[in-house]
Formats: C-alpha cells, structure tokens, sequence
C-alpha cells in the first residue's frame, strides 16, 4: 500500500526489505492476508471470523494466549511494559500469542502504530461484530466487556482459563498458565 502511494519514497527499499505480505494457502482475496513483520502478525481476515474459527484456522493443534485490550485503554497499554517477557515466557512453553484489540475499525491507525512502537511480538487482530458478540457470549457471559482481561486456551480450542492475572504480576501470572498446562 505505501508503494502505492508513495512509489518514489527513498524508504521503500527498507520497508520492503523488512515488511513481508504472505498469503496463506488458502487466501481467498485480501481480506485472508497475514501481515508479517518478524515476530509480528496483523491477521486481517476479520470481517466475520469468530474465536473458535480463528484458532482452528491460524492456531490449531497449539495452546493460545489471548491479550484483549483497546488502544484507549491505559492500563493495558501499561501492561505492554512486559511485552516481551511475556513473549518469550509463551515462547518457551509453546504456547500462541493472539492480542485481540476491541477497537473500532476507525481507531486502525492508532492500533498499528501502538502494535509496532510496543514491538508486540505475536499475532494481532482488530474485533469485528461477530467476534465482539462472540467474546461477550462466550468469555464475558453476556456481561460487559472489561479489559484487559487475559485468556488461555488449550490445543482443542478449550477456553481453560478465561480470567488470567496480568504480567505486572509476574509470579502470579505465571504460575496460573504452569498450572493450567498440566
């Protein structure tokens, strides 16, 4: 898209040379593409997925954590603090990093920016009506919807946990997930 826009940018090079587009086996149209810029993956086939959809397609056989949060949310934001501890503590268990922002579509600009000067490591994708009326069924049980709200999931697609402490309490945190993966 920059290319586009901008085909005689003297940065081109660079943001081709480390801005990969791939498009999966499957990819229908772009609505399917995975943005992928190392450890960072925008999903954008969010126009009508939900949860259980997203796991088996992109994570399936995998344990999966998944970071709800808003751009507008301070205390979320604060907890990227730990962002790559995280990362590499999911990492080193096997486990799928999904952070899943509630967004409106409108706020997509402020969310790229905040996913790349944050360098969040995993896979990220914008809330979409279906998924939003999912997650509030499934997880919030039809209450409101509170963030950040931290959530595991097992190989099957299991919600196993649907209430996980937040990294700024590191022990706690991790113990639950140990405990959980037994």
């Amino acid at each position: 898209m920059f290319a586009l826009y901008f085909p005689s940018s003297p940065f081109l090079g660079f943001l081709q040379s480390h801005f990969t587009d791939y498009y999966g086996e499957n990819a229908k149209s772009d609505k399917e593409k995975v943005v992928i810029a190392g450890d960072i993956k925008v999903l954008t086939d969010n126009s009508s997925i939900k949860l259980s959809q997203l796991l088996n397609k992109h994570f399936s056989e995998s344990y999966v954590f998944v970071d709800v949060w808003a751009t507008w949310c301070a205390p979320c934001v604060s907890e990227f603090d730990f962002a790559g501890k995280v990362y590499k503590y999911l990492s080193s268990k096997d486990i799928q990093l999904i952070y899943l922002s509630i967004d409106k579509t409108e706020t997509e600009t402020k969310w790229r920016k905040i996913i790349s000067k944050r360098k969040l490591s995993g896979s990220h994708l914008l809330i979409n009506p279906a998924l939003f009326d999912d997650l509030k069924n499934t997880v919030y049980r039809k209450s409101e919807i509170t963030i950040p709200r931290y959530l595991l999931y097992n190989r099957n697609g299991v919600l196993i946990d649907d209430n996980i402490p937040g990294p700024s309490e590191w022990q706690k945190f991790t113990k639950r997930i140990s405990n959980k993966m037994k």
